[in-house]
């Protein structure tokens, strides 16, 4: 046997002899005795900075052993901050403070859940931020309420539809219009009628509309329908009703968000212990392509089907490995998004009139014909609609 070969069993069995442990695997440097003190000094480098698999900037770093210094962390700021990148839970002010501070060297597999880590390659002079996964928003938790701003002025917009049909069993002409009388930015009268030969002349709106964020106040002639499909738009299939009412209402307002609510969806998540992508199918056939860097991620579900079904995760990682993870997934198109509450209190009198037609063979002796003269007064009502949409797009509500 060789005597290199024996050496090394004598000097294995000598160590777990005498029960000296094993090396540990260290993202340390290991450092040659005497020689602590350069290893430890403080070095400079120019790098490129990579987030998300994006390069987004060549900084100068200053680094040891243990720790990263960003020299000018503002510079990339406005790169981590722009709106194609994901969306962050602080301000640019807070990420500045943050990546401003030193930054933990880690491995390339190193993850964190509380602050912003760093995996520095010396090799190649490239530096990769990882964020922790509750740095980020997610869909399917928080939501930016930014409302649409006004400006007071004030306007006048008309428009109006004229229809004219000629057949066999005669002719017909029909006129309708809406009008909207703008007081201020977030107050205004609006107005909607009709006219037909048969029908004559209909009112269906003329209201005042006061807003405020997502809070709308009504007075006067208003669609019950228009107030059940704009303040409680989750359980709009659930209602219809189109008759015209003279009252109030107060409800919310959906349709006041920069970034309109979509509908809600069950939220999908994966940890990935290295960067990759992560590829979604449903039944067999691709559905989407997602590309993420290191750690918990929520993916984008927005481009997937609606309904309820099984979606398989399978990971592609850096380093070549597959994984692959089955979970359920729920989605609901719409105008509204989880986590807000609905809500609709609207009363007043019915307008008896709504709908009404005349029979072009109506004579007036018609002695079953009265009905048409009842007493508007005797149909007043009130009604209170509540609703809520969870985290996995079930929606509830009361009436």
């Amino acid at each position: 046997m060789n005597k290199k070969i024996k050496i090394s069993m004598v000097m294995c069995g000598v160590m777990a002899a005498t029960g000296i442990p094993p090396l540990k695997a260290s993202n340390s440097v290991p450092v040659p005795a005497g020689f602590e003190d350069i290893f430890d000094a403080k070095q400079n480098s120019i790098v490129d900075i990579i987030y998300g698999d994006r390069s987004i900037a060549s900084l100068a770093v200053e680094y040891d052993r243990n720790d990263v210094q960003l020299l000018s962390p503002n510079l990339i700021v406005e790169q981590i901050t722009a709106v194609d990148m994901p969306p962050l839970a602080f301000t640019p002010a807070e990420l500045l403070k943050k990546l401003s501070a030193p930054l933990k060297r880690v491995n390339r597999q190193g993850f964190t859940d509380d602050r912003i880590v760093a995996n520095l390659d010396e090799s190649n002079s490239v530096l990769r931020l990882i964020f922790p996964a509750d740095y980020f928003k997610s869909d399917g938790k928080t939501y930016d309420k930014t409302y649409i701003p006004h400006r007071s002025q004030a306007g006048f917009v008309h428009n109006h539809n004229i229809n004219y049909l000629s057949d066999s069993w005669g002719d017909s002409l029909s006129v309708s219009a809406n009008d909207t009388l703008n007081l201020t930015g977030n107050s205004y009268i609006k107005g909607t009628w009709s006219y037909s030969k048969d029908i004559d002349f209909n009112l269906d709106e003329l209201a005042l509309y006061l807003e405020s964020q997502d809070t709308r106040f009504k007075a006067g002639r208003q669609r019950l329908n228009d107030n059940l499909i704009s303040s409680t738009p989750s359980m709009a299939f659930s209602f219809f009703n189109s008759v015209s009412f003279d009252g109030i209402a107060l409800g919310y307002m959906a349709d006041n968000y920069l970034d309109p609510g979509s509908g809600a969806a069950s939220p999908v998540s994966l940890y990935l212990p290295q960067s990759g992508t992560v590829e979604v199918y449903r039944n067999g056939r691709m559905i989407d392509l997602q590309q993420f860097s290191a750690g918990l991620q929520y993916l984008d579900t927005r481009s997937w089907p609606s309904g309820g079904y099984d979606v398989v995760l399978v990971s592609r990682l850096a380093n070549g490995a597959r994984e692959e993870k089955v979970q359920p997934f729920y989605k609901r198109n719409g105008m509204f998004r989880s986590g807000d509450l609905e809500y609709l209190v609207q009363g007043g009198r019915y307008d008896q009139r709504q709908g009404r037609l005349s029979s072009r063979t109506y004579t007036g002796n018609c002695r079953q014909c009265n009905f048409w003269e009842q007493d508007v007064a005797d149909n007043y009502f009130v009604s209170a609609i509540a609703g809520y949409t969870t985290e996995s797009a079930l929606s509830l509500g009361a009436a």
